[in-house]
């Protein structure tokens, strides 16, 4: 789905890239290598921030096709919902949709990867230290030479790319940081197309804290009718 632009056809009307490449996730291989021993560092500034052309077609990155490979497989990426108007739901029977997909796919043989595919962004710091301690045992099965990391995945109103606020339904308002920052779909300055659905990555740093290391960020047509859209 395209809304209207003028100008350069492969931009967006925010300057950023229309149509970046994009290739299905391999859901067995897709963790990055392990560089814990490096140190995670702000991406260097994107080209549309160092003044060159904007329109070069680039690979999505990867926590953006496991998002949308995750989406696609869970029927929520369907164009007849967008025709008609009865065919609607809601936040949640989407989260689950996409949960019934973690459940039956593996990251690694005989483990789901609704071990490391999450959708509670509100996950409390102690716990989110016990979720990466049962991923770090050493007893069971990782993927080799292969990070240990876990994912959140949702929706959200506010985002920049610099941080995603959740505002929760008693008020209170959460805000994550990531490290590297939230790269956003089709759009230079971010934020200007929300509803969006947002995965964030998470891993140990080299100081043994837990933290939110980069985040993917794609807009939807409209909460009741989550498909990504292109813009």
């Amino acid at each position: 789905m395209y809304r209207q632009l003028s100008g350069n056809e492969e931009e967006t009307s925010s300057g950023a890239s229309r149509h970046p490449v994009s290739t299905r996730i391999n859901y067995r291989n897709f963790l990055p290598p392990d560089d814990s021993n490096s140190v995670i560092r702000l991406q260097a500034r994107s080209a549309y921030h160092n003044g060159e052309s904007s329109s070069v077609r680039k690979k999505r990155p990867r926590l953006a096709r496991l998002l949308l490979s995750l989406i696609d497989d869970a029927g929520l990426n369907k164009l007849d919902s967008l025709a008609n108007p009865r065919i609607r739901t809601n936040y949640r029977e989407c989260l689950d949709a996409i949960r019934q997909v973690t459940l039956q796919q593996e990251y690694i043989r005989g483990r789901s990867l609704s071990e490391i595919i999450h959708f509670r962004p509100g996950m409390s710091e102690r716990s989110q230290e016990r979720l990466m301690e049962t991923l770090e045992n050493s007893e069971r099965h990782w993927p080799a030479r292969r990070k240990h990391m876990f994912f959140q995945i949702f929706m959200a109103q506010h985002i920049c790319r610099d941080a995603v606020e959740i505002h929760w339904a008693n008020g209170n308002i959460q805000v994550i940081r990531p490290v590297r920052g939230i790269s956003i779909n089709g759009e230079a300055q971010g934020g200007i197309r929300p509803p969006y659905w947002v995965i964030l990555a998470f891993c140990r740093s080299a100081d043994g804290r837990i933290i939110c290391s980069e985040g993917y960020a794609h807009a939807l047509y409209q909460l009741t009718c989550p498909v990504p859209v292109c813009q």
